[in-house]
């Protein structure tokens, strides 16, 4: 290993050796920035590109690190690279406890405080899930008073990621102190650490360690095999008690050690008290911690409070401690000691060489091992482990049972502390989730599983998290991701390289910092490499990594970083350009998943290609639902035995819940909770709770009394602090940014100070500090951007400095160019701008970095290099004029630029508003109604290309939404409309059941009230006279629909009433629940006509069958139900009788309906399958039908004809059937975002109304699907062709010909009247069938005249008025397109020879010669709107002809590479746009070259079309997609528009706003508008409501309540 001694290694000068061990060597160092001492230890070379050590080393540092405890010599910092691999340690001055004892022995008191000490310090690092793995005297290190420290946790193990380790590979510590099971099994548990600490105690106290021996195989074969000593025979004066004390710690069945390493400490201590007398200071008492399971219940708060405040050991088990002596053991002998195999007398000679593998002894171990298991008889240790709940192991080995996993969970489920220690906070504060919490990262399992299993399916090796500020992006990555990726979820993924990164100001030398940090083999010149193209990043993976089959998984955080931090546009590109290359390609070595804010989307959509892919992979992480929320504030209490107070959790959820980034708020919440909590009590308080000020108040209360504490000089340095660490860019946007130690101390004079402050804030979790990964210096962050929200003392500064704080931002931006630019002078600032920078070098709140000093130094130096000169030139002239002349323009130009900047940034602040909201509601998509109100009110601020997208993807996310209606304060379970569907009625847990006025959306009267319990059913009579619900408090009530007059109770019921039905008259009500039986009520006379009894449960005969759903038939005569037995019964409603019982189902049958025509009997149950049953002898009349329901289907409904059949679920999802083709999914809607309870078809149209527990009562609209076919034509033809006439707004479709039947041509009018047919037939003068094919259809500008090519070659000229032949002429072969010049006078035509051919519409005559464009053939063709350029392309390429001037202007488009089947000139004939079978779009300029590129089509790009105002781009594709672009951007504005399916044959803009497509399949016409009034009155109308106070507070905090929709009856009053 080399010798680092008097090197400079990372600003760390090694000295001395201080040591060295089979893992490094460590050096007592100085770390001259901080101007403090330290150790560092190097990893033995042999380990730095181990590829399983590569894989471990930076996790488990990270880990270690977090080891904050008194007794634990904290890990300062770390770094591997293909060069080494460091660990830098706080330096003690004592020296190790092993020096010492070679100077002296220890007496008892010394000897108790030392293990105490260690004790607690494992106990701490067991807690944390990490294993010491080498406790020996050389890793305790002492202080100048005598304190214990726990150091060098160099082969520690994660405890959670054991699946990972390689124990083949796994160093094992020194074999003096190594249990037993780590020797055979390899295996890692905390009672390894308590059998060396035994060891070690041991020694302690007989001046020598039990087993002795020159040979370390020897050592190890006793460690397997022989039983520690008797210390009396080494110290007769200790009494016999520590035997027995020293045997269970070193028991060789780690299942009879002790449970917890304190246990080993207190059990030694009560021995030595009665020995002699031990201070008071060095005395440790302990309590137990039970956790507590995390699973969500209400009824925790009903637990005794006695047995929430755990108290002294339990005395059974305080006296095995204090003896030595196990329940069930009182002999005190050890039980395996009956077991030890008779040891070998020899063992192979030649198992270890000369050479210095003997410091470690690992390859003896191996070849030991081998040699053993192959020669020896192996030592017995049972499997077996004491039940959870015990202390301590009990009774005989054969009285236990389970594995080593069964064993840890036993140990993990009890934590024993020091008494006056609370366990470690469970709450995570203000910082992100890291891997080593993944055993306290609560409440988004679901969505990690999903993104797991998406990755590992997803074709693309990239991700992009997308969310607000705060809802945990970084903590589902590194928490939820990264350890199942480890633990292998994705195939492979255990193998996989992890590393990570945050662009900051130079992504990519953190790009390269964190690739090197995991790379096996370093290339030379590694980073202008990676710099040196895109294709840099790619080639370098393939050369860092030891083989073929190996990836680097790379996470980056805080993408927009890249944007924000990063000004350098040239750099930025090719660092996203380096990634999407090194994604893309086929032999791709590199994944990534990356965190995005939400309200910095759009940045990266401005880069076309990587744009395209962000796009395409991304997931928004959306706000925690109840349940999630609920186990986010629980589960990480039961892991350290913590009861949550219901009240507490009821208010915390009421804070939080619908309240985007308010997660790192409630982390933080009761994160402060903890730690202001008595250290006895186990348990957290809403009187706490309110104490601290709630969600809101935590974060700003903590803040303030931490500033309030400093002293004026450490004040004036937070204020410093915090503004130096606080970034504001370009559109205004506050943002956190990474502040290093040399900056941070500019201009504070006293650094100790500095540290006070950074301790303070540190220390409660509101900064974050770490260290640069290229420099070591330490840095500092505000931990979340919650602080910059939250802490209202912040915001003032912010506000307060705002110009000087843009101002330094600017001067960044300028010093970074002036960088990049190698310093050319040119670059430097001058004029006013130069002194507005000036001033930030006397600002005493910021603090310049050496390269902006040198910036502003050269600037200032070149300033009066040029006065001088200036000087010299206009000596003779007046000072007075001169002077005059300077300050009057100088005066008008800062008027001006004041004038001028402040309309700027006011127009910035806007744009970035509008893009902010936009972004927002993008993150929001799954909550519509919000969704829309963004978007809108983004759109009112400035209608930029992200607001306009964000409300088209709004409107798009549940495209058949029609209205939601609000209006239920909590989850809305039944829904029913009246028989002409203009009144709807809903009710559900709020007790209150409301009436609408479904045409307005209006809430018609007051809420109903009367009920004692929550609604579940409702429904409406027939006449439209009453409304009858069921509820949970046992009753039935009649209520005037009308006047709201409640009418009757009906009181029959003894239990939940889960279900009622009116019959077709409305005389009879039945009703049915929880109590099984089935009641008919009569309406009129308000009396009970007829009870069903129940039936009796086959598991319990005591217990009735529930009863979930009733239906009548048309006639009134027969009832069916639906119940908890998994049966169908139909019932005589005159007699009772059961006519039917229907088995079959497999789960509870919550809905039942007979058909309209009573010719059937559907079920539907909780597994989500579906019944068709004949209802005369109950046979199915089809299979039953997997609806995908799997949560279970709750309600079904049929539309007003009978052809459809909705289902609702409860996972949220509305499934609409076609009866007619059994199976076939006509929609599915997927609006609601908690389970649908009801939904009930409009009684004459094809909408429906459905009900949910969100709260909300949505409206959906599906006569756009089901009334699809504008036009009955072409019966069994194909559409050939499509055209549409803008002049008299008529379709012109042309059919292809099939067997005997001709081609034909249909118009029609807008209205729907067919205007005439032709036959190609009759037509062409061809006789071939095949040649009647139409190419192609082309409406004269005028609309005059229709042109029509076919495949014979013919060209055909109709008038359009009537379908009359004007005249036929033809090419030789088939003609491919035809095209009229702008004036109509001409027509132009191609043929697949690549021959144009130019036509005089009136004679029919060629007035031209014969053009040859291409040998390729012509297979698209376009003429601009001023008729002076013809546009051809072909299967090879494109030409570009001067038309009106017959010149070529370029015969060189190659800008596809495949045939061209689309082309269009804009309005403007400014711009050429293609599209090919490349799927791609290309345009071009008039000269040819090549402006833009348009991708994201699945297929054959096959039509396009520009608006009238060239703003908006339309392009359809062979699947029937629809894509639309903003010309202006060049961005896709939302989803692809779903038109028909199949291939696309014609697309047109109507007008600005409106696009009419058509396809080949049918005859279906499809109209979009994209209108913006008309999207934003559609966007008012779905969410039917305007943001609310708290909406508007939450996403726009700093203007006034003016929201952009206007209230309901406003807007009734403009109609």
């Amino acid at each position: 290993m080399s010798n680092y001694e008097n090197k400079k290694v990372r600003g760390y000068q090694l000295n001395v050796t201080i040591g060295s061990g089979g893992f490094g060597t460590v050096y007592h160092a100085f770390q001259e920035v901080l101007s403090r001492e330290v150790a560092v230890k190097v990893i033995k070379e042999k380990y730095v590109n181990d590829p399983q050590f590569v894989r471990q080393f930076e996790a488990e540092a990270r880990i270690i690190a977090r080891l904050e405890h008194f007794n634990i010599v904290t890990l300062y910092d770390y770094w591997r690279d293909p060069r080494g691999a460091y660990l830098v340690m706080r330096w003690l001055r004592g020296g190790s406890l092993r020096s010492f004892l070679k100077q002296t022995s220890l007496d008892v008191a010394q000897i108790v405080r030392i293990i105490n000490q260690i004790a607690a310090a494992l106990a701490f690092a067991h807690q944390h899930n990490v294993i010491h793995r080498d406790i020996k005297p050389e890793n305790i290190l002492l202080d100048n008073d005598g304190n214990a420290f726990l150091t060098d946790f160099g082969i520690a193990v994660d405890l959670r990621n054991q699946d990972n380790v390689d124990v083949e590979n796994l160093s094992f510590g020194s074999p003096d102190y190594v249990a037993p099971e780590q020797l055979k099994e390899r295996i890692i548990t905390p009672r390894s650490d308590i059998y060396s600490l035994g060891i070690m105690l041991y020694e302690l106290l007989a001046n020598q360690r039990p087993f002795v021996s020159k040979d370390p195989k020897e050592i190890m074969k006793m460690q397997l095999y022989n039983p520690v000593p008797s210390l009396r025979l080494k110290r007769p004066d200790l009494p016999a008690e520590i035997d027995t004390v020293i045997w269970q710690a070193t028991a060789k069945n780690p299942a009879h050690r002790y449970d917890n390493v304190l246990e080993l400490a207190v059990a030694f201590q009560d021995i030595a008290q009665k020995m002699e007398s031990v201070p008071d200071n060095y005395i440790i008492s302990t309590r137990i911690h039970t956790r507590v399971s995390p699973e969500p219940a209400d009824d925790i708060g009903n637990m005794p409070t006695e047995n929430l405040i755990t108290g002294a050991i339990p005395d059974d088990v305080g006296d095995a401690l204090a003896t030595g002596v196990l329940p069930g053991n009182e002999k005190g002998i050890p039980q395996f000691a009956a077991q030890i195999e008779t040891i070998p007398d020899a063992l192979p000679t030649n198992l270890m060489e000369e050479d210095d593998n003997i410091d470690t002894a690992d390859d003896a171990f191996n070849t030991l091992i081998q040699a053993d298991n192959e020669d020896y008889p192996e030592a017995e240790i049972p499997d077996e482990t004491e039940h959870i709940g015990t202390l301590v192991a009990a009774g005989e080995p054969e009285d236990a049972g389970g594995d080593t996993a069964e064993l840890e969970d036993a140990f993990s489920l009890m934590t024993m502390t020091i008494d006056g220690e609370s366990p470690p906070n469970p709450y995570k504060g203000l910082h992100a989730f890291e891997e080593a919490d993944e055993g306290t990262f609560f409440g988004r399992e679901e969505i990690v599983s999903r993104l797991v299993d998406d990755f590992s399916t997803r074709k693309s090796r990239f991700l992009t998290l997308i969310g607000p500020s705060g809802s945990g992006k970084s903590s589902v990555v590194k928490a939820g991701m990264i350890p199942a990726f480890r633990r292998g979820a994705v195939p492979g993924s255990d193998r996989w390289f992890y590393t990570e990164m945050t662009p900051g100001d130079d992504p990519f030398r953190q790009l390269s910092e964190a690739i090197l940090r995991v790379a096996i083999h370093a290339p030379e010149n590694w980073s202008s490499k990676l710099e040196e193209s895109p294709k840099g990043l790619h080639k370098l993976l393939g050369e860092i990594l030891p083989d073929d089959a190996s990836e680097v998984f790379l996470f980056i955080d805080q993408f927009e970083e890249t944007f924000t931090l990063g000004d350098d546009e040239a750099r930025r590109s090719l660092f996203l350009d380096s990634l999407w290359y090194a994604l893309n390609q086929d032999d791709s070595r590199l994944r990534v998943i990356s965190t995005l804010r939400a309200d910095f989307y759009d940045r990266p959509l401005h880069y076309p290609q990587f744009g395209q892919m962000l796009k395409a992979n991304t997931e928004v992480i959306l706000p925690l639902n109840l349940q999630e929320l609920e186990m986010a504030i629980i589960g990480p209490a039961g892991r350290v035995g913590l009861v949550i107070e219901p009240a507490l959790k009821n208010a915390i959820l009421n804070d939080v819940y619908n309240q985007p980034g308010a997660l790192p708020l409630l982390q933080y919440a009761l994160t402060e909770l903890y730690d202001r909590k008595p250290d006895h009590m186990q348990y957290l308080s809403n009187d706490q709770y309110r104490e601290i000020g709630g969600i809101e108040g935590a974060l700003a209360k903590r803040a303030d009394e931490i500033y309030e504490k400093l002293n004026s000089e450490e004040q004036n340095i937070t204020r410093k602090l915090f503004l130096r660490i606080i970034a504001i860019d370009e559109n205004g946007s506050v943002t956190r940014r990474r502040l290093l130690w040399t900056e941070m101390m500019s201009g504070i004079e006293n650094p100790e100070t500095l540290n006070n402050v950074l301790d303070a804030f540190s220390k409660h979790r509101l900064l974050t500090r770490d260290r640069d990964r290229t420099t070591s210096l330490p840095t500092i962050e505000v931990a979340h951007e919650a602080i910059i929200s939250s802490w209202q003392k912040l915001r003032d500064w912010i506000e307060k400095n705002r110009t000087i704080l843009q101002r330094r931002q600017e001067l960044r931006v300028e010093v970074d160019t002036w960088l990049n630019n190698k310093r050319d002078k040119s670059y430097l600032a001058s004029g006013s701008r130069l002194g507005e920078f000036e001033s930030l070098l006397t600002n005493e709140l910021l603090a310049l970095r050496e390269e902006e000093q040198d910036y502003l130094t050269e600037s200032v130096l070149a300033r009066e290099a040029s006065a001088l000169r200036a000087k010299r030139i206009n000596a003779a002239l007046s000072i007075f004029s001169v002077v005059t002349m300077i300050l009057l323009g100088l005066s008008l130009f800062a008027f001006r630029r004041a004038n001028n900047a402040t309309l700027e940034a006011q127009e910035s602040a806007r744009i970035a508003r509008s893009r902010e909201l936009a972004a927002s509601s993008v993150a929001n998509l799954e909550q519509t109604d919000l969704a829309l109100l963004l978007a809108v009110e983004a759109i009112n601020i400035r209608d930029t290309y992200e607001a306009e997208n964000s409300l088209l993807l709004a409107l798009q996310e549940n495209p058949l939404v029609r209205q939601y209606l609000h209006g239920h304060s909590d989850e809305v379970r039944s829904v029913d409309y009246n028989s002409t569907g203009d009144i709807a009625v809903s009710a559900g847990l709020d007790r209150s059941i409301i009436r609408w006025n479904t045409i307005t959306g209006e809430i018609i009267g007051d809420p109903l009230t009367g009920h004692d319990s929550w609604i579940t059913r409702i429904q409406i009579s027939p006449d439209d006279s009453l409304i009858a619900s069921g509820s949970d408090d046992g009753t039935v009530r009649l209520w005037n629909l009308e006047t709201g007059e409640e009418i009757a109770v009906f009181t029959g019921h003894t239990d939940t009433v889960w279900t009622l039905d009116f019959s077709p008259d409305g005389r009879l009500l039945a009703t049915a629940g929880e109590d099984g039986r089935i009641l008919i009520w009569d309406v009129e006379s308000q009396s009970l006509a007829r009870e069903i009894d129940a039936i009796p449960s086959v598991e319990d005969e005591t217990v009735p069958v529930i009863v979930y759903s009733l239906d009548f038939d048309s006639t009134g005569n027969r009832l069916v139900s639906g119940s908890g037995d998994n049966i169908v019964r139909t019932w005589d409603v005159q007699t009772g009788d059961n006519l039917l019982t229907v088995r079959g189902h497999n789960g509870w049958v919550r809905s039942v309906q007979f058909d309209p025509t009573d010719n059937a009997i559907i079920s539907g149950d909780v597994d989500g399958i579906l019944f068709f049953i004949n209802p005369q002898n109950g046979e199915l009349l089809s299979n039953p039908l997997s609806t995908g329901l799997t949560e279970g289907i709750s309600d079904m409904s049929y539309s007003h004809d009978g052809l459809f059949l909705a289902t609702s679920g409860f996972d949220g999802r509305i499934i609409v059937w076609s009866l007619q083709q059994r199976g076939s999914i006509v929609a599915v809607i997927t609006a609601h975002r908690d389970r649908v309870w009801s939904v009930d078809f409009h009684p004459g149209e094809y909408s429906l109304i459905s009900a949910s527990s969100d709260r909300n009562v949505i409206v959906s609209e599906l006569s756009a699907i089901m009334e699809m076919g504008t036009f009955d034509i072409l019966t069994n033809q194909t559409i050939a062709e499509f055209a549409y006439d803008n002049t008299g707004q008529r379709f012109i479709f042309a059919g292809a010909p099939s067997d005997d039947v001709s081609a034909k041509i249909q118009v029609w009018s807008e209205s729907g009247e067919g205007l005439y047919e032709l036959n190609i037939s009759d037509i062409s003068e061809s006789t071939d069938i095949e040649s009647w094919q139409v190419t192609d259809l082309a409406v004269s500008p005028d609309g005059s005249k229709l042109a029509v090519s076919i495949a014979s070659g013919e060209i055909i000229l109709l008038d359009m008025s009537n379908g009359e032949t004007l005249w036929i002429s033809s090419h030789e072969v088939y003609a491919s397109s035809v095209e009229f010049t702008p004036d109509s006078s001409r027509l132009i035509s191609s043929d697949e020879l690549g021959i144009i051919l130019i036509w005089d519409v009136e004679t029919g005559e060629a007035i031209e010669t014969a053009i040859y464009a291409m040998e390729s053939g012509v297979t698209a063709m376009s003429i601009s709107p001023d008729g002076q350029y013809l546009s051809i392309g072909g299967r090879d390429g494109m030409y570009l002809w001067d038309f009106a001037n017959e010149t070529l202007i370029s015969d060189s488009m190659d800008g596809h590479n495949n045939a061209i089947s689309t082309l269009i000139f804009t309005n403007d004939s400014q711009t050429l746009i293609s599209g090919g079978r490349d799927r791609e779009i290309v345009l071009w300029s008039i000269e040819g070259e090549e402006i833009q590129r348009f991708e994201g089509h699945q297929d054959w790009v096959l039509s396009l079309a520009v608006n009238p105002a060239d703003n908006l781009l339309v392009s359809g594709d062979r699947t029937g997609a629809i894509y639309l672009w903003d010309l202006n951007t060049g961005f896709q504005i939302g989803n692809p528009l779903l038109g028909p399916d199949g291939w696309l044959t014609g697309l047109y803009f109507v007008d600005d706003t409106t696009i009419l497509a058509s396809n080949r399949e049918n005859s279906v016409t499809m109209r979009w508008t994209v209108d913006p009034d008309d999207l934003l009155a559609l966007a008012c109308s779905i969410s039917n409501r305007q943001l609310t106070e708290s909406e508007w507070m939450q996403f726009l905090p700093d203007t006034s309540y003016n929201p952009g929709c206007a209230p309901l009856e406003e807007s009734a009053q403009e109609e």
